[in-house]
């Protein structure tokens, strides 16, 4: 269930404003080499809802979640990009079509819903970005 007016595939290296506060940030760098889950630089999917009366912007998650710090850090700063793409205008640049137009964040999962750190994200997220004039929102597909 997919939306039908696709508008972007993939948009690279986005410019960052100030960051929205961390939630639950890790006290020390980790001992390990880390991986990184999301790429924060891309945005994953630009689309217009089914009714066309928001523009979303997709994250896909397709590997498990793991709620390790790193994982949840990566998700935070791929948000952070988002936020930054929709209010500082770049997206209505890309897409003209999504003037006036409110905006989610969409969180769609091949694997399942996200693990508990990442939910909580996801809630107190859901709370703040309506500051902004955004949302956020999970779903989980089968494909």
């Amino acid at each position: 269930d997919f939306h039908a007016a696709i508008l972007c595939a993939e948009v690279h290296a986005m410019p960052q404003r100030a960051p929205l506060p961390m939630v639950g940030r890790r006290a020390q760098p980790c001992a390990r080499l880390c991986h990184v889950s999301f790429d924060p630089l891309k945005i994953d999917v630009v689309a217009l809802s089914l009714d066309e009366s928001h523009a979303e912007m997709h994250i896909v998650r397709d590997w498990p979640w793991t709620g390790t710090d790193d994982d949840v850090e990566s998700f935070q700063a791929k948000i952070q990009t988002y936020v930054s793409y929709a209010l500082d205008g770049q997206m209505l640049s890309d897409f003209p079509e999504t003037r006036g137009l409110p905006w989610t964040i969409v969180v769609t999962s091949y694997v399942g819903g996200p693990d508990e750190k990442t939910a909580h994200v996801i809630g107190v997220l859901e709370e703040r970005l309506v500051t902004y004039g955004g949302g956020i929102t999970s779903r989980v597909s089968d494909r």
